[in-house]
């Protein structure tokens, strides 16, 4: 049983993980990355992020989908879902 529950922490550890940004790495494979709580001054960040991940793929990341994350309009939020593709 102790097996297990730490089984499911470790798992659960690997699929999401963070940076000292405060930005959350989501639902990471070769296809493809979320990155989540990612303010307005960390975008390029972001984006960096995804190219790293996706060149252990020699792949590239295209955004899909930009999900908005907070309520307030004083601080942007937002949440970025990349596909990794085979580069032209």
């Amino acid at each position: 049983m102790n097996k297990l529950i730490l089984l499911i922490a470790a798992s659960t550890l690997i699929a999401c993980s963070s940076t000292d940004t405060g930005m959350k790495f989501e639902n990471k494979g070769p296809r493809g990355i979320s990155i989540s709580n990612i303010y307005k001054e960390y975008r390029s960040k972001a984006y960096q992020n995804a190219e790293k991940h996706c060149a252990k793929y020699s792949k590239v990341p295209r955004k899909i989908k930009t999900i908005r994350e907070s309520e307030s309009y004083d601080v942007e939020r937002v949440k970025f879902v990349f596909e990794c593709v085979r580069p032209n």
